[in-house]
């Protein structure tokens, strides 16, 4: 059995398309239980089920109350409980339940348990269940902190277990998953040439295989250490590959993420697709969740997963990832420049801005602008704004916004566009600031344990 998100592999999660990963998500959510299924499956009566909400609650508004934290203003909420790290154990409950369900928080005098309402008590149930599992993979990544740690530096140590050939079957299937997403199809070469690298692939995935199972350190983590020679000695598997050094082995890699060239995206898709396939295949040999860990403190490939594809939260097995994967957003509710301006949906992407030059592009070009200005302080600025109201912060924006426009020598077409500019300033700002708030859990998360 691998590892598998309902019925589905994550490395062949990984290969789904777009179309294909709609799909999927829309059968599993066609799959969902209906409110009275959900409560039943809870094994829990009507009775104890309305207690233990209504005390749930009752923490939820103590902890805040005592904190002096606001429930009527998110940004304001989570700025201020991120700078109680001393505090985190006891305020854990109030940030699990902003993570997993921030509207459950900020609207809980409307959300009295009763009887009549199942949707209510259901709601509860599927975000007591989202709570429990994130914490639970909190409590796990400190488990493999520790884990690696101790791993590190049992790697350099010399190989404990005396030499164990793998099975034939074993190296098929590593010069399969090679060849697949390292080597990719051989072009004709001479038989001498192909026969000569044949041999070494054979010869050093034999090699790789005895230094992995060198240790019980190093057996836990068997797919990450054919993962790192496959995909940082790609070419040296191909001839004398020479001594494993176990000293940079683990080291950091970051990969560039930013811009794609046109074959790095395709080939860090192939990486990520040849873990998950590692993992899935050596799963009952290795601690699949410190390989997990291990993946992520190696590289940002994960970093680049996030970026780049929907299906992506496939790993959250540290602190960072955890967050990235489980955090939303605190800017969900409709910007007030739609009424404020009167805008059209329709003739929000047609506005123009000239340069000095006189030159039109689209909002584009505004937003590129943007975002290649844009600073930590003028983000904060922004987000310390917004949590005294919406009105605060969209001053700050009408204010700022004409500032960056005199500074980078740009000027509105016409007055009517001024609305479509300010709700791309909007945008840019608070992607940046759901990125300063993620950033400010995971120092809070981190004083955790």
């Amino acid at each position: 059995m691998g590892i598998k998100i309902n019925d589905k592999n994550l490395y062949e999660i990984m290969d789904m398309d777009d179309d294909q990963f709609d799909e999927y998500m829309f059968e599993e959510y066609s799959k969902k239980p209906s409110d009275s299924e959900i409560i039943k499956n809870s094994g829990m009566t009507i009775e104890n089920l309305i207690k233990e909400i209504n005390s749930y609650q009752d923490k939820l508004i103590f902890l805040a109350y005592k904190y002096e934290l606001s429930l009527k203003n998110k940004a304001a909420f989570i700025l201020k409980l991120c700078e109680k790290k001393q505090h985190i154990q006891e305020l854990i409950p109030l940030l699990s339940c902003f993570i997993c369900k921030s509207d459950y928080l900020f609207n809980l005098k409307n959300k009295k348990a009763s009887i009549k309402k199942e949707g209510r008590l259901a709601e509860y149930i599927l975000l007591k269940e989202d709570i429990d599992a994130f914490e639970k993979c909190i409590n796990e990544i400190y488990k493999n902190t520790r884990k690696y740690k101790n791993i590190l530096n049992k790697i350099k140590e010399p190989d404990r277990n005396k030499n164990e050939e793998t099975s034939l079957e074993n190296k098929k299937l590593l010069i399969k998953l090679y060849k697949r997403y390292i080597q990719g199809k051989s072009r004709n070469k001479e038989k001498v040439k192909a026969e000569y690298e044949r041999k070494c692939i054979d010869e050093n995935i034999e090699e790789i295989h005895n230094f992995a199972m060198g240790s019980l350190e190093k057996q836990q983590i068997y797919p990450v250490i054919f993962f790192l020679i496959f995909t940082r000695r790609k070419s040296s598997l191909t001839k004398e590959m020479g001594p494993i050094n176990s000293k940079n082995l683990m080291n950091y890699k970051e990969y560039v993420i930013d811009k794609n060239n046109g074959k790095n995206f395709n080939t860090y898709e192939n990486y990520i697709s040849l873990f998950l396939e590692l993992i899935d295949n050596y799963e009952s040999m290795c601690d699949v969740s410190l390989c997990m860990y291990a993946f992520e403190k190696t590289s940002n490939l994960a970093k680049w997963l996030y970026k780049n594809m929907i299906n992506n939260k496939i790993f959250h097995h540290t602190i960072d990832s955890l967050v990235e994967s489980e955090y939303g957003s605190i800017f969900y509710e409709e910007s007030i420049f739609w009424i404020d301006s009167n805008l059209n949906i329709n003739d929000y992407s047609d506005f123009e801005v000239k340069d000095e030059d006189n030159k039109s592009s689209k909002s584009q070009y505004l937003s590129e602008l943007i975002q290649s200005k844009l600073v930590n302080k003028d983000v904060l600025d922004y987000l310390n704004e917004y949590a005294k109201g919406k009105r605060y912060g969209a001053k700050f924006i009408k204010k700022f916004a004409y500032n960056f426009l005199e500074t980078n020598n740009c000027k509105l077409e016409n007055r009517r566009d001024e609305g479509y500019v300010f709700l791309t300033f909007e945008r840019e700002l608070q992607e940046k600031a759901d990125d300063v708030i993620k950033q400010k859990i995971v120092e809070l998360l981190k004083n955790y344990s």
